[in-house]
């Protein structure tokens, strides 16, 4: 064995909160590219509940013991605690965008380290200020311009920024960003009354998942807005940056700040969030209607009319999938290529110990996630491709049938990594009734339907929300297991 070393890093990956589980710790050292991973019984009680709390990973370092066991070679850690230091900023240029030619359409690129590490990152994921330099148009520029970011998950990234920028500031942005303090722990927590206070006021409405998980008082302010509010975080961050993308984030000289949530009171009066403009941050004034007692009178005294609501579509057509002239609904040509290679991982496990019994090895890469050696497999047997393409076209006949049935079956989303309206199709991949994913269609210049890729129900649940509640058989929030998406809505 080699001598035990202390070392930092953050966790980066945990499949399970179970003892007997391993997870992986990727070390801050620039030159240990490879992950150390660990046992969760051999973390202490604070590293237990940090497990529970996955956007805190990044940003909050740990110790341990890292070592090399003789009998196997293997990399082997003890000792797991929390570090009293921060996080080091992590830094690095982007060295590929897109990724390729044939996946411009999903905005996934590189980010390399001084030590050679690749990381992919989302577009969505990029800040504002180097949206507005439009530094991914520019590669001549990567080189010489430093980025800094977090790692999310092993090879993955977040909070990409301009290593000099403010981020709170910048067009687009999100309403967490806008009431940003300098202080995650602090936004967390008055976000987290933000929308309590939202949901209290709103019409009615449920915004977690099946049957939700109860809130601890243990638990830090982000895991509770995981559990109680992930649909309206969501949707708040995202119309937020709709309503900016618009201009209808109405300022009123350099103190008050105000927007239509799109929401309605009980007596659906339209509801409006009022922000007062600090030195680095927006404080959150409250939600309320034009004259009513607080902020309505601040609306009604500063601001000659109320802020419009985010606008999803041109016409109510937009919104329907259209029939042929044999009252037919319309044939979808997807794109079975890029499902099939690029989000296969999204496809459910049941799927695949149905389609292919007895391929124990097919099984294992699912189980065990191992989902760059399944697409490899998949490239190089055209037989496995033939299958998987034959059920997804099933689906997806079985989808147009529906909606033939009931043109509510086609659900309107905002696909907001393109900034443009499309339709959800259901897609039950095996018994026909219950759905596994959802499709996401565009209707084309040339009057077709163009299939793009497939999204979880939680996403697609999310992309619709943003336009109104889905009213549907088959996309129902108590029916929707939440899932830890990856990239997000990296369609």
């Amino acid at each position: 064995m080699t001598a035990k070393k202390t070392m930092e890093g953050c966790i980066v990956y945990t499949p399970s909160q179970g003892d007997g589980y391993l997870g992986v710790i990727r070390s801050i050292d620039v030159h240990d590219t490879e992950g150390w991973p660990f046992v969760v019984k051999h973390a202490s009680e604070d590293i237990k509940k940090l497990l529970k709390d996955k956007e805190k990973w990044p940003v909050t370092l740990i110790e341990f013991e890292g070592y090399i066991d003789d009998t196997d070679g293997k990399r082997k850690t003890e000792n797991i605690r929390l570090s009293d230091k921060e996080v080091p900023v992590i830094k690095g240029n982007i060295a590929k965008f897109p990724l390729s030619e044939a996946e411009k359409h999903k905005y996934i690129g590189l980010i390399k380290r001084d030590n050679g590490v690749e990381y992919r990152f989302a577009m969505k994921h990029m800040s504002s200020g180097i949206h507005e330099q439009k530094l991914l148009k520019q590669p001549d520029k990567w080189k010489d311009v430093t980025v800094t970011f977090e790692i999310i998950d092993d090879m993955k990234t977040a909070k990409v920024k301009l290593q000099s920028e403010r981020v709170w500031f910048g067009k687009g942005q999100s309403f967490y960003k806008l009431i940003f303090t300098g202080s995650r722990e602090e936004t967390d927590r008055i976000y987290y009354d933000i929308l309590e206070k939202l949901s209290e006021k709103a019409l009615e409405e449920r915004w977690y998942y099946g049957s939700g998980e109860k809130c601890e008082d243990t638990d830090s302010p982000s895991a509770k807005i995981r559990k109680k509010f992930p649909v309206l975080a969501n949707y708040l961050n995202h119309t937020v940056a709709k309503l900016q993308s618009e201009g209808n984030v109405i300022r009123q000289g350099n103190k008050y700040l105000a927007f239509n949530t799109g929401l309605v009171d009980k007596q659906y009066r339209a509801l409006h969030c009022v922000l007062e403009e600090k030195e680095k941050y927006h404080k959150f004034l409250g939600f309320g209607y034009s004259g009513e007692t607080g902020v309505g009178k601040i609306l009604t005294s500063n601001f000659k009319e109320d802020p419009k609501k985010a606008n999803y579509f041109e016409s109510p057509e937009d919104l329907i999938y259209r029939y042929d002239e044999q009252h037919k609904a319309k044939e979808v040509f997807a794109n079975y290529d890029h499902i099939i290679r690029e989000r296969i991982d999204r496809i459910p496990l049941h799927f695949w110990e149905e389609t292919f019994p007895g391929r124990e090895d097919i099984i294992r890469m699912v189980r065990m996630k191992s989902f760059d050696e399944l697409s490899k497999l998949v490239e190089h047997d055209s037989k496995i491709q033939r299958d998987i393409q034959k059920e997804l076209e099933n689906a997806v006949k079985l989808a147009l049938k529906k909606i033939e049935w009931n043109f509510k079956t086609a659900i309107p989303m905002w696909f907001t990594t393109e900034d443009k309206l499309s339709l959800l199709l259901p897609l039950a991949l095996c018994d026909g009734e219950n759905v596994d994913l959802a499709l996401v269609v565009d209707y084309t210049e040339a009057e077709r339907y163009q299939g793009h890729t497939i999204i979880p129900l939680e996403w697609a649940y999310n992309n619709a929300r943003l336009i109104t509640r889905p009213d549907s058989e088959w996309l129902k929030i108590n029916d929707i297991k939440q899932v830890d998406a990856e990239e997000d809505n990296d369609e």
